[in-house]
């Protein structure tokens, strides 16, 4: 008689026990079924938009558009395409292209279309920086084997393929391909019947103008504004008493010193000119 209370309180120990276990196991497990997903979004999410924010943060232009079009007349027979670039942000022609291929098939004028396109559009990603790059086409057997909808079968095709491959890797994570109507191309189709009337092939890269372009007054008078800064014979509470037209005024006849400082100086440029207003 006094063992069978202890029984009793063993077993319900050990009953208790049991279910802080199964509760503990349940618990767990649902938080273990969790980590996966959650493991597997995260990092992705992160590293998709961090990338884009630092390349459109340095990128001159902001959105890029390519529209492409090729066409053979004759398939195969005397060939052409065509492809222009746009700011996507104001709409502003950067760029044209109008290529004589000689003899080809449409299929071939097409995927060399986009080529040229994508082409035009790295290098200035390598000038000067391209956030977003959109690729346009009226083609859907090129836009859906770019993505990887229908595979490359035609031997012709595989090198072109790859090559667009490689110039798209450069925009890993910042490029997309949309298939457009006929109708929505109609200035690169143009440019392909040109380059086909032709019989030549014509380039207009109207982004490197503004590269070639003078600096304003304004962006001049700032550097020399700049170099006031680090002259010696002035104190910065001096150069703080003075309004920055009489800033000009002094630096009108001096100039950036010649030891590559210029970048700097801007810097410097901005800071005095946000201190004394303008």
């Amino acid at each position: 008689c006094l063992q069978r209370p202890h029984r009793v309180r063993r077993k319900g120990n050990a009953l208790m026990h049991v279910g802080m276990v199964l509760h503990l196991s349940l618990a767990w497990g649902a938080r273990l079924a969790v980590l996966p997903f959650t493991a597997a979004r995260v990092p992705c999410k992160k590293v998709g938009w961090g990338s884009s924010t630092r390349m459109m943060s340095t990128a001159r232009y902001r959105e890029v558009k390519v529209m492409f079009d090729g066409g053979s007349r004759g398939n195969p027979g005397p060939a052409g395409c065509g492809a222009l670039l746009l700011d996507g942000s104001r709409g502003q022609l950067l760029g044209t292209v109008s290529h004589f291929m000689g003899q080809g098939t449409n299929n071939e004028a097409e995927y060399r279309a986009a080529l040229i396109g994508i082409r035009a559009a790295a290098e200035i990603d390598r000038e000067v920086g391209i956030g977003s790059l959109f690729i346009e086409g009226d083609s859907q057997l090129v836009i859906k084997q770019l993505t990887g909808e229908y595979e490359v079968k035609s031997a012709n095709l595989v090198p072109l393929h790859a090559q667009i491959q490689k110039l798209l890797s450069r925009f890993k994570g910042r490029f997309s391909l949309r298939h457009i109507l006929r109708a929505e191309n109609s200035k690169a189709d143009e440019l392909a019947n040109q380059a086909m009337d032709r019989g030549t092939t014509m380039v207009s890269m109207l982004w490197k103008r503004d590269l070639q372009a003078p600096k304003p007054p304004a962006a001049a008078g700032e550097e020399a504004l700049a170099s006031l800064a680090t002259r010696d014979d002035l104190t910065k509470t001096q150069i703080n008493k003075m309004r920055v037209d009489e800033l000009r005024s002094e630096l009108n006849q001096r100039g950036l010193p010649s030891d590559g400082r210029a970048p700097e100086l801007r810097q410097r440029l901005k800071a005095l000119i946000a201190m004394r207003g303008s």
